[in-house]
């Protein structure tokens, strides 16, 4: 990475691990599953950046806001480094493809769900207990529909501001 896509890809780490402590802060611990706030610098690192950032970023802010803060609760960590790190790279990747803003977000979270599912499934094949992974999954979406909106307005409106100020040569 050039140093400048690392800085940027640090300061968009940095706000994921502030923005969800901001939340918990304001609306409690619930409006983090809500609002889903660890998500927005993840999938504008991907938009911004391209999809090597992105999975840097959504792998990164996880596990640094783990090691700082005590979130994501341990048991959901893994998970959300897999989900986070779909964000990333998917979003990055269909926007650098040319897909519209909206459909490369849009897609990034599916996959990020499926992948989330899948890793519960699997966590839950390996150590032998009984995971609802796809029935979780489809809970977490609809508790964090709002979230969900946010970041179809946010993102774009962001991604489309720092594409102003933000020289990042392809």
């Amino acid at each position: 990475m050039k140093t400048r896509r690392l800085v940027y890809s640090g300061l968009l780490a940095a706000a994921g691990i502030l923005l969800p402590q901001l939340f918990h802060l304001i609306g409690g611990s619930a409006s983090g599953r809500i609002f889903l706030p660890m998500h927005l610098p993840v999938l504008i690192a991907g938009l911004l950046l391209g999809p090597v950032s992105g999975i840097a970023v959504g792998v990164l802010t996880p596990l640094l806001s783990f090691c700082i803060s005590g979130m994501p609760p341990f048991s959901n960590l893994f998970f959300m480094v897999f989900e986070l790190a779909a964000y990333g790279f998917f979003s990055g990747l269909f926007y650098r493809k040319k897909l519209p803003i909206y459909i490369s977000l849009l897609l990034a979270m599916l996959i990020g769900r499926c992948v989330n599912a899948l890793c519960l499934l699997f966590a839950g094949w390996a150590l032998c207990l009984p995971v609802q992974g796809p029935g979780y999954v489809l809970t977490a979406a609809l508790t964090g529909l709002p979230g969900i909106v946010l970041q179809l307005l946010v993102a774009p409106l962001c991604v489309l501001q720092l594409k102003k100020v933000v020289k990042m040569d392809e």
